[in-house]
């Protein structure tokens, strides 16, 4: 029997079903926003109550505790203290005191622990009150800061209604107010408001306020007399303590102070240049360190080891130093310069100067450069700069030799006559015609006077202009022909450049002091300009690079480095522990060009126009130089054109003992009409030799 199947009908949905279903989806999408509501809710509370605690702890750290958080970063970050040690002398080739130190007692500053502003105030005011205060050193804005701290009052009437509305409007902030108030500070404010012993109080509680991580001075020079207060009043100056210190003292009987240099102050402190590698070298920000000159350039030698101390608290708050390792007094340097050496150069220089300065002619000469050197191995035995103003007061400028660059005419074409024969432009013994050049639209250009048939050693001899030019012509792959245009390739200039640099001019010496200037260098490339550049009259040069460019020509071969230290030694055991040693900068390949220059330079002093020198026992080789260049004439309030003589000279020729360059600036007035004057340079050089191979063997 079959079983019949039942068919499920399908019923189509009515009204009501729709809307129980919409009615549903609706009460299901509400559940979902309350949970979410309910869940943002709470995450709101969670997060707020985060805001609170966390400003609540910024807070308690940033206002109620910042004292205790504030030492607690000293002694946690900065719990070890490095101290300088005596700093190292400086003496001269034969152990004369050039630099030296005086001990002195201090009133040093250790912030106690949990010292606040406020006791601190009270403990500056007690200092001042009781010792002297030296407030010579006190700027214009430690004044106006002095004002603003002790009277406020008074301060604030110097900002106006209008600013302080803005202010309550966050229109201004606290800095803006700030500088308002300096800007309306002046000289008499604060003379009329404020006495000289608020200012010493002001002038210690600001060194006091620095303290932190530092052991300051608040007073230098201590008589024992002020000691014994302090001692008698500890409790009044908790913090405060007597320490053995050290001040430079130099020598007044040289005048080489711009070399030696300075120290800063315990207030200058660390250079800005340096300051983040001096302490990463455990320096403190306020340590006195080289300024400048030799003090700078040898400062890791001269500052010595420091000693090392862990910094502690006792119970009643007082910083405490232990010694974890003892320090060791700086090396001394030792200087190639002789004094008394450098002191009879100067006095050559300087008689000259006398006799001839603001002379008929000469009405802007009033300065001279000279550098003697060994030209065996670049040590500088004199390096003088004497200036007379015009009121007859002598300045002496021994660091102008490296710092001062000035056109130094013909004195270099020792380098260019190598450059002729190195480069095969002319061989050696060549006859050349000395004969004046006309290129278009520019005026004829000559020697001095006109030479016919010279060589390379008559070039030199009788500093031959066209010897030059004509060089730097096919240097620069140019034809030459009467009043037409010269196509010069300008790579020429680079080529001479290279070849100066080979003797040092246009480049540093290698002397070891903190800055040498390397002269002014002429970027214009027109062709008239690189025959200006072969007779010197392009380029600038020191009288430092001058005498590295004679001594290479002197020795034949190198380039020396320049120095004026040889060695340091430890000062307890004079054990030598530093040598500056004889460097080689380059060598001059070309031997032949190289002594082809060399006969040149003898051949000027023995017929030629260095013969000033013909008579001297000594056998002298130079090269003199006369430079044209422009001087402003206050008076005339216009450019007057002037000579600056130049010179070059070592002596013995055929076995140099010393180099010896020369600049007097401005030397005389071309448009005096006064005729010839000879080269100021030659009488003072033969001096030099005359001294040195005569009186003294530095």
């Amino acid at each position: 029997m079959m079983t019949m199947k039942k068919k499920k009908l399908l019923r189509t949905p009515t009204q009501d079903d729709l809307f129980m279903n919409e009615h549903q989806e609706k009460q299901k999408q509400q559940r979902i926003q309350r949970t979410v509501n309910n869940r943002f809710f709470v995450l709101f509370i969670v997060f707020f109550a985060l805001i609170l605690i966390i400003v609540s702890r910024l807070y308690s750290i940033q206002i109620v505790q910042h004292s205790h958080y504030t030492q607690m970063a000293l002694t946690q970050f900065d719990e070890t203290r490095y101290e300088l040690p005596t700093r190292g002398e400086i003496i001269d080739r034969n152990g004369k005191v050039l630099v030296s130190n005086e001990e002195r007692l201090s009133f040093i500053y250790l912030e106690p622990k949990n010292e606040t502003p406020d006791t601190k105030w009270e403990k500056a005011v007690r200092f001042a009150d009781a010792f002297s205060v030296d407030i010579t050193t006190m700027t214009i804005r430690d004044k106006q800061d002095a004002l603003i701290f002790i009277e406020p009052d008074l301060t604030n009437t110097l900002i106006t209604d209008a600013e302080m509305e803005d202010y309550q409007n966050n229109l201004l902030n606290d800095n803006d107010l700030y500088r308002l108030k300096l800007s309306r500070i002046d000289d008499d404010l604060i003379g009329a408001n404020l006495s000289q012993k608020e200012l010493q109080q002001f002038y210690t509680y600001s060194k006091m306020q620095g303290a932190i991580g530092l052991d300051i001075v608040l007073k230098e020079d201590v008589t024992p007399k002020e000691v014994n207060v302090l001692l008698e009043h500890q409790n009044d100056f908790l913090g405060i303590e007597v320490r053995l210190n050290w001040d430079r003292v130099k020598s007044e009987d040289y005048d080489l102070q711009p070399i030696l240099g300075e120290i800063t102050t315990n207030r200058q402190g660390l250079l800005r240049d340096n300051y983040l590698s001096m302490q990463a070298a455990d320096y403190k920000l306020n340590d006195r360190v080289g300024r400048s000159g030799l003090e700078l350039t040898y400062e890791p030698i001269l500052s010595g080891i420091r000693t090392k101390y862990s910094l502690t608290y006792s119970s009643d708050g007082l910083a405490q130093l232990t010694q974890q390792s003892s320090g060791r007094k700086g090396d001394t340097i030792h200087m190639t310069i002789d004094t008394d050496y450098q002191s009879n150069i100067q006095q050559i220089v300087e008689d000259y100067l006398i006799e001839n300065a603001y002379g008929h002619a000469q009405e802007y000469f009033n300065q001279t450069y000279v550098v003697v050197s060994n030209p065996n191995n670049g040590e500088v035995l004199a390096t003088v700069g004497v200036h007379i103003d015009d009121e007859g007061e002598i300045h002496y400028s021994p660091d102008g030799t490296y710092l001062n660059a000035f056109l130094v005419g013909s004195s270099i074409k020792g380098a260019v006559v190598y450059l002729a024969l190195n480069e095969e432009i002319f061989d050696p013994g060549e006859i050349v015609i000395d004969e004046p050049l006309k290129i278009k639209d520019t005026p004829i250009k000559g020697s001095v006077n006109v030479l016919g048939a010279i060589n390379d050693l008559t070039a030199l001899s009788m500093s031959s202009n066209v010897y030059m030019f004509k060089t730097a012509i096919a240097l620069g792959n140019a034809v030459y022909e009467y009043d037409e245009p010269l196509d010069i390739d300008t790579s020429a200039f680079g080529k001479i450049r290279s070849n100066f640099s080979q003797f040092g001019l246009g480049v540093e010496t290698g002397l070891d002091v903190p800055k040498e200037e390397t002269g002014y260098k002429s970027q214009s490339l027109l062709p008239g300009l690189l025959l200006d550049y072969v007779i010197g009259q392009y380029d600038s040069y020191t009288a430092m690079q001058l005498n590295q460019y004679v001594s290479t020509i002197a020795n034949g071969e190198y380039r020396y480095k320049l120095r004026l230290v040889d060695h340091s030694f430890d000062s307890e055991t004079g054990l030598i522990n530093y040598q500056n040693p004889t460097t080689i900068l380059n060598a001059i390949d070309n031997d032949m060009a190289m002594s082809r220059v060399q006969q040149g330079f003898r051949l000027c002093v023995t017929e030629g126009i260095c013969s000033t020198f013909r008579n001297s026992q000594i056998p002298i080789a130079a090269k003199t130089g006369s430079a044209e260049d422009y001087y402003w004439d206050d008076n005339q309030q216009k450019q007057v054109k002037t000579t600056t003589n130049t010179l070059v000279a070592y002596a013995p020729y055929d076995n140099p003992e010393i180099a010896v360059s020369c600049i007097m600036p401005n030397f005389f007035n071309d448009e005096s009409n006064a005729g010839f004057i000879p080269n100021g340079c030659l009488r003072v050089v033969d001096d030099i030799f005359n001294y040195h191979f005569e009186v003294s063997e530095p």
